[in-house]
């Protein structure tokens, strides 16, 4: 009957009455259990496995516990699930909350999953004991305060199938030891600060089928050894700082269904890429990668078309064969362009001189009041000045709960400019543990575009200064002058 029994705890704690109720409940499993320890065909829990479990699990509902000692002293481990969900929803200034560093190698035999999520009170770096975790198939750390290096030891793992670090405060580079984790199949660290080079044992994990680094600081250029990833389905590496070019060995993961590189200067020609080799692409975004290159997807023995994206000299030819006249009307309705942008359009600068940053004394309505002194419109852009932050632009929801596992906008770059591209409310939150709880937090309101004229505001400044109509119009007259003397 318990001969594949599995245990598994779930913690959802916000307070002391729900801690009781946790440990009831498990008191209660294990009286069930105990009708059944006449069945001698039951493997008993080893001393030492027992000891390491509460350990854990007492060093966050304390030594109180119901759960020490076993009333049966027999309870079978095969696998071991910890699972701690929204458990610490605040962190104690004077006692930071971490995960405890002792005992786990006690459950290196048993233990196959360990989860903590959502637990921003969480704090502390990732304890290197993990690494004599043998048997650990999933490790998820997601959305928690955790922080320092991801540990070399996580390279022992090697039965490990998820990693999960997603959404904390992690810094430093990917060891190369997790090159050695060749039966990973989801890889995700992003929402962090990690920064250096995309170590070449990345190419290792040939069974990987979803990668996510995005939303971190990596930066130079990615390793050819990632075209080793054939199996891989998924992958994003948007929101970094990778440069240098696109390997042309991207073109060989030819499972790939969802590809995702933007924001990232890598300023390569688009054609050093055969993309028609990646058969099952559904989604592909190239956006802000100041790239070059004929878009259009051919192979390199078929002759391209001539496009305006193609690479400078044959856009250099396509402008010179066109007549001055309408190369001057072009210029001329680009020229107008950029002036009325010039008078529509105004940066402002999130929090004035206090920038965005967590205010001394808790108010959730600093930033609000910021935004209700000024008039935002359509196009209007805003700029987030930070150290060690980010900036979210989240859902009504997920602003009130102060997270979000899907931002619709994440930047961690320092100085993050967000444009205000359609009317209605945008909801802005910090990324950084407890910041949003603390008020770095604000709700922005876009008029419609027929509002009346934006009110002076000494904390923004026009996108180009000094702009105003009579500029349009001097523009208009000075390039309609040079069209009318291209036909005199």
């Amino acid at each position: 009957m318990f001969a594949n029994s599995w245990l598994s705890i779930e913690i959802n704690l916000f307070t002391k009455i729900q801690i009781m109720f946790l440990q009831l409940v498990v008191a209660g499993v294990y009286i069930i259990m105990c009708k059944g320890a006449s069945d001698a065909s039951i493997a008993l829990m080893e001393k030492y496995e027992k000891e390491a479990l509460y350990s854990a699990i007492q060093g966050f509902v304390g030594n109180d516990s119901f759960l020490y000692p076993d009333p049966c002293g027999w309870t079978t481990i095969e696998v071991l699930i910890l699972s701690f969900d929204n458990l610490l929803v605040n962190s104690n200034q004077n006692k930071p909350i971490t995960i405890p560093i002792s005992n786990w190698d006690s459950l290196a035999n048993s233990l196959e999953s360990l989860e903590f999520r959502s637990n921003p009170g969480l704090t502390g770096t990732i304890p290197t004991s993990f690494g004599y975790l043998k048997n650990l198939q999933s490790l998820l750390l997601l959305e928690n305060g955790l922080e320092g290096e991801i540990p070399e030891g996580l390279g022992n793992l090697t039965k490990l199938k998820r990693l999960v670090l997603a959404g904390n405060n992690f810094v430093g580079p990917i060891p190369a030891s997790l090159g050695r984790l060749t039966n990973l199949l989801i890889f995700d660290t992003s929402r962090n600060f990690l920064s250096g080079a995309l170590p070449v044992t990345i190419g290792d994990l040939t069974s990987m089928i979803k990668l996510d680094l995005s939303n971190n600081q990596l930066y130079v250029k990615l390793p050819r050894e990632i075209g080793g990833l054939k199996s891989l389905t998924l992958l994003d590496l948007s929101h970094n700082n990778f440069s240098g070019g696109l390997p042309e060995t991207f073109q060989e993961m030819d499972s790939l269904e969802e590809l995702v590189l933007s924001d990232n200067p890598i300023g390569d020609y688009v054609t050093r890429i055969q993309w028609n080799n990646l058969k099952n692409l559904e989604m592909l975004d190239l956006s802000n990668m100041a790239l070059i290159g004929n878009t259009k997807f051919y192979d390199r023995d078929e002759e391209p078309e001539s496009s305006l994206l193609s690479n400078p000299k044959q856009t250099n030819s396509i402008f010179m064969a066109s007549s001055k006249a309408f190369m001057w009307l072009l210029f001329f309705f680009f020229v107008c362009s950029l002036n009325i942008f010039a008078v529509l359009a105004t940066e402002f600068n999130v929090g004035g001189d206090k920038r965005w940053v967590v205010s001394t004394v808790k108010d959730d309505q600093l930033y609000n009041q910021w935004a209700g002194k000024n008039r935002f419109k359509v196009n209007d852009t805003l700029r987030f000045e930070y150290k060690k932050d980010s900036v979210l632009v989240v859902t009504k929801g997920e602003y009130e709960k102060c997270k979000s596992s899907h931002p619709i906008f994440f930047s961690n770059n320092g100085k993050s400019i967000y444009k205000l591209e359609q009317p209605g409310l945008y909801y802005f939150i910090s990324g950084v543990s407890g910041h949003c709880e603390r008020g770095l937090k604000m709700i922005i309101k876009v008029l419609e575009p027929a509002a009346p004229p934006q009110s002076a505001n000494h904390t923004s400044t026009p996108t180009v200064a000094g702009a105003n109509v009579a500029n349009v119009i001097n523009g208009v007259v000075l390039v309609m002058g040079f069209i009318l003397g291209l036909f005199m």
